[in-house]
């Protein structure tokens, strides 16, 4: 059975690691994540938003992240093709393409190396999939 970060395995789960080529199986419940995520005071703030690190793997990660209302992320970049999708809140995501104004149920790509940054418009929660090897 695996775990990431708080993560829950699905259970029962019997261990398959040498009886099977199956891979582990990870569930979050994302609404407490966001819960325990803004309530942790040993989670490291930087400007308005927290991230916590939910699934992690050399060509595949997801980060939980939550940001205050009014808070902006600066311009930054990544080698990673990413996803963001909303789950609460109200974001502005701003490209040198345009600025994408995001709520949940909404999703949006970017390619490697593609400056952006991130303002939230009211207090919000977004997942960020990055997939690919970061160099």
């Amino acid at each position: 059975m695996t775990e990431h970060n708080h993560a829950r395995s699905v259970e029962p789960k019997p261990d398959l690691t040498k009886t099977s080529k199956l891979e582990a199986v990870t569930l979050v419940d994302l609404d407490e994540e966001i819960l325990r995520l803004r309530k942790d005071a040993s989670t490291r703030e930087e400007a308005g938003h927290r991230t916590k690190m939910l699934v992690k793997h050399p060509e595949f990660r997801i980060v939980l992240i939550t940001m205050d209302s009014g808070s902006r992320w600066a311009e930054h970049k990544t080698n990673s093709r990413i996803a963001v999708q909303p789950l609460q809140g109200h974001i502005r995501f701003l490209t040198p393409d345009g600025n994408f104004e995001l709520r949940e149920g909404q999703l949006l790509t970017l390619d490697p190396g593609v400056p952006h940054s991130v303002e939230s418009l009211e207090e919000s929660a977004f997942l960020l999939t990055l997939s690919g090897s970061p160099a």
